[in-house]
């Protein structure tokens, strides 16, 4: 009689083990999502490793008056002081870089220094590195 009563009490133990034990995985959003999820707003100009945000600054671009936004249908926004630029954007080899208005006179490749949630920064070709916030 007891192995009865014991055998419904050991499956209750285990199912709460299971509910309690088991969390959801929590899924990092795609490249793709962090890139698009919102406005980025510019933070710093680095060249070659060497902040040049205030000098930058002094030569006419404050990097804290331009915005980016990227559009999940591959269109983009760049605002400067109010004047605002649209292009077109994919990412490229591995999703490691952005590929600027491609085939067009202004094509641009960037690398992608970092990108998360909160933070992009990409660099060009010439050494000039744009950090971006959320």
């Amino acid at each position: 009689m007891k192995k009865i009563l014991l055998n419904p009490f050991l499956f209750f133990i285990l199912i709460l083990i299971s509910f309690t034990g088991c969390k959801d995985d929590e899924v990092e959003p795609s490249r793709r999502d962090m890139l698009t999820g919102g406005t980025w707003n510019g933070t710093a100009v680095y060249s070659q490793g060497t902040d040049i945000t205030e000098s930058a600054k002094n030569s006419g671009f404050d990097i804290t008056k331009n915005t980016l936004r990227f559009d999940t249908n591959g269109n983009y926004t760049d605002t400067y002081d109010g004047s605002s630029d649209t292009g077109t954007w994919e990412f490229a080899e591995n999703e490691s870089k952005l590929l600027l208005d491609k085939n067009t006179s202004n094509e641009q490749l960037a690398t992608i220094s970092q990108l998360n949630a909160n933070t992009l920064n990409v660099t060009f070709s010439s050494g000039l590195e744009l950090r971006y916030t959320r």
